[in-house]
C-alpha cells in the first residue's frame, strides 16, 4: 500500500477513535430507584474515575471524559435515581457557586438538560434541542457558547444503539454537562 494512503487511514482512523464514545459511564450508588440524595460532599477524581462522598454514601464514578475535571473542593451533591421503560436512568448534579456539573446516564430522547435543552435522538446521533422547536448538531468540541460568562460545555460520553429497533427500545446516552470560565471546553 502506498505510504500516502496509510498515513490518510491511520489520521482517519484517530480521528474517528477521537470521537468514539470510550465505554459506558457508571454511576454506582446503593440509592434506590426513585430516591433523592441531596447534601454536602466531597470529590476525589483519579482519571476517569472519581469518588463523590456525601451523608455516609459513596458514590463510585467511571468512564468519565478525559478532560472532564471534576471540583476539589467541597460540593452540593444531588443525586437522583428515575425508573425509566428503559432501565434505570441516573442523574448526578455537582454545584460549587455558580459552576456546575452533570454527569447522566442511561439517558434517552427528549431528556432534559439545563435552560429548557433537550437531548434528542435524530438522524443517527444525539442532537441537542433548545426546547423552541430548533435542534442543531453538538459541536465536536462540545462548546455549546457562552451564556452569562460561563461557557457552556456538553460531552456525549457513550450512546447503546440496539440491534433490533422495535417499538419498545431506542438508542440510550451517557452525557457529562458543565460550565467553565475557561476559554474552551477541554
Amino acid at each position: 500500500m502506498h505510504n500516502l494512503t496509510k498515513a490518510t487511514l491511520l489520521v482517519a482512523g484517530l480521528a474517528l477513535a477521537a470521537q468514539a464514545p470510550a465505554a459506558p459511564l457508571q454511576i454506582e450508588t446503593t440509592l434506590a430507584l426513585g430516591q433523592t440524595l441531596e447534601g454536602q460532599g466531597s470529590v476525589k477524581q483519579t482519571g476517569d474515575q472519581a469518588r463523590v462522598k456525601v451523608q455516609g454514601q459513596t458514590i463510585d464514578i467511571r468512564g468519565l471524559a478525559a478532560p472532564l475535571h471534576l471540583p476539589r473542593q467541597r460540593v452540593q451533591v444531588q443525586l437522583l435515581r428515575q425508573a425509566h421503560p428503559l432501565g434505570p436512568q441516573t442523574r448526578l448534579s455537582l454545584t460549587q457557586g455558580e459552576q456546575h456539573w452533570l454527569l447522566a446516564s442511561a439517558l434517552s430522547s427528549g431528556s432534559s438538560l439545563a435552560a429548557g435543552r433537550q437531548l434528542i435522538w435524530r438522524e443517527g446521533q444525539v442532537q441537542l434541542s433548545n426546547g423552541l422547536g430548533q435542534i442543531s448538531a453538538i459541536p465536536a468540541d462540545g462548546d455549546l457558547g457562552v451564556q452569562a460568562a460561563w461557557r457552556e460545555c456538553l460531552r456525549v460520553l457513550d450512546v447503546r444503539v440496539p440491534a433490533v429497533e422495535s417499538s419498545d427500545s431506542e438508542p440510550t446516552f451517557d452525557v457529562a454537562y458543565w460550565n467553565t470560565r475557561a476559554k474552551d471546553c477541554r
